[in-house]
């Protein structure tokens, strides 16, 4: 190679190492399902702290693009599961990207246990009021901020040192740019799109196979999870209710029981009592808190293609700004992965019953011994063909004699582990 050849090689190495501005516009990029990831954890309040990374280019206009088609930010479930109705025993697949990292989070590590089946309930407002998690803060919340306020630090040493302050220009424009894509009231009204306060009994398992089932009582406290797990689309006006930025007060009379002249319950005039709620503002049959996010995200996009370009146009100190971009792609990354406990997802719930064991008719009986009634749906899920007669003659109310034997451990049956937990409240 001849000396010139090489010294120019060497040169534009030098060059582009000591400041790789041209590399910064193709990183910003990358990684679209990452930072959809993050968001999704962290969205649920006003303030969303993703941190501004690489990725959030290519982010926005696939956001865009959803908006147009389905009309969804919220990404599909990682977690294929599914959500029965213990009473009812309907069985629904889970298309909620909450209700299965829910189920994800609280699974816990077995060892030779054929199944666990963890019972939990709901707790009520006095006991939400004791947990140490306030709101949807926690610690993953908080540090995510912490990093945030890293990265407008970071990018202030070139405007203090050398007067440059394009970095903290760029930096603090990306970082506004993700909180009010997080700040969108269609991240709470598409996670949360259920109606509350439920009684329902539901259990949550991947399936037949599966090693864990999730036994949830609502106590009147919760999320419907049955209604989550089917997803809603934000196209539709109850969705928005009482969660949108565009919404009115109306009055809806509910009825109540019936009464008599004395006051007492009976066949006589109905008493209706009047509430006032927040009702969701329509544009057309579409909600008008849906057309303000379509037009935002589209405006987001132009807005990060304008961020893009000024970030070609560095000159120097970039890599300041890949430093900033790396913390934020490493805690994009985390927070879109990292387990979380359930209050931070809206499920205020406490461990009532922790059933295992080795073979799995055990343990689906020691739930039926626990909650009458519940176990049958999960029979019949991990179940589905011919009982055997003795197993027959328990679940038909006979069951004496087969306890004495799987109690015994006869045949190599082994006898469920039950763990109680101690309650802080009193379990409905």
């Amino acid at each position: 190679m001849p000396a010139s050849a090489s010294t120019t090689l060497r040169g534009e190495l030098t060059s582009q190492w000591s400041n790789p501005s041209d590399i910064l516009s193709l990183l910003l990029i990358i990684g679209p399902d990452v930072v959809r990831g993050a968001v999704a954890q962290l969205s649920g309040s006003l303030i969303t702290p993703v941190c501004f990374s690489f990725g959030w280019v290519a982010y926005a206009f696939t956001t865009a693009a959803a908006l147009a088609g389905s009309g969804t930010l919220m990404p599909e479930t990682d977690v294929p599961c599914k959500v029965i109705n213990t009473r009812s025993g309907y069985v629904r697949d889970n298309r909620s990207w909450l209700v299965g990292r829910v189920l994800r989070d609280c699974e816990p590590v077995l060892d030779r246990e054929a199944l666990c089946i963890k019972v939990y309930d709901c707790l009520d407002e006095t006991a939400r009021q004791t947990s140490l998690v306030f709101g949807f803060k926690d610690a993953i919340w908080w540090v995510s901020v912490i990093i945030v306020l890293a990265q407008l630090a970071i990018s202030a040493i070139p405007w203090a040192v050398y007067g440059d302050w394009s970095i903290l220009l760029i930096t603090g424009a990306g970082t506004l740019l993700a909180l009010i894509t997080g700040a969108l009231p269609q991240w709470k009204a598409e996670k949360f799109a259920c109606r509350k306060n439920s009684k329902k009994i539901v259990a949550i398992t991947p399936g037949n196979g599966s090693r864990f089932v999730m036994v949830v009582r609502g106590n009147g406290h919760t999320m419907d999870i049955e209604d989550l797990a089917s997803i809603q689309s934000p196209k539709l006006g109850y969705v928005w209710d009482g969660c949108g930025y565009f919404t009115k007060l109306v009055s809806s009379d509910v009825g109540t029981n019936m009464v008599l002249a004395g006051g007492k319950p009976g066949i006589g005039d109905r008493s209706t009592t009047s509430q006032r709620r927040r009702k969701a503002i329509m544009l057309k049959r579409l909600p008008l808190d849906f057309c303000f996010t379509r037009l935002i995200c589209t405006t987001l996009a132009l807005c990060w293609v304008a961020l893009l370009i000024s970030t070609s146009s560095l000159k120097k100190h970039s890599w300041y700004l890949v430093l900033v971009g790396g913390m934020g792609m490493v805690q994009n990354a985390l927070v879109s992965a990292v387990a979380r406990d359930a209050k931070t997802r809206g499920f205020h719930l406490h461990e009532a019953k922790d059933l295992r064991g080795e073979k799995v008719m055990n343990v689906l009986m020691d739930l039926e011994r626990f909650i009458p009634g519940v176990a049958p749906s999960l029979r019949d899920e991990f179940f589905p063909g011919k009982l055997r007669e003795d197993e027959e003659s328990w679940w038909a109310g006979d069951r004496d004699k087969y306890d004495t034997v799987r109690f015994n451990g006869s045949k190599g049956d082994s006898v469920s582990t039950i763990v109680e937990t101690v309650t802080i409240d009193k379990v409905a």
